[in-house]
């Protein structure tokens, strides 16, 4: 996939986002490994809260700004 054709999808979804009131921020998103975030997520359904961590990971990856 080409970086122009890249940034064209992210505009896309980030337009898909807007209209069910999601701020999306994909210029700001950082690459990590998210083996931990899975972790969490399995260990999170074993206690039945899988589904408000997977919204609250997903918030803080999509549309919170950086603070590092």
């Amino acid at each position: 996939m080409t970086r122009e054709t890249a940034v064209a999808s992210q505009d896309r979804l980030s337009a898909l986002a807007a209209q069910d009131g999601l701020d999306f921020h994909f210029e700001k998103a950082k690459r990590g490994n998210t083996f931990d975030a899975h972790r969490l997520l399995h260990y999170a359904h074993e206690v039945g809260l899988q589904d408000q961590l997977k919204e609250r990971l997903f918030v803080a990856y999509f549309t919170e700004v950086s603070r590092s």
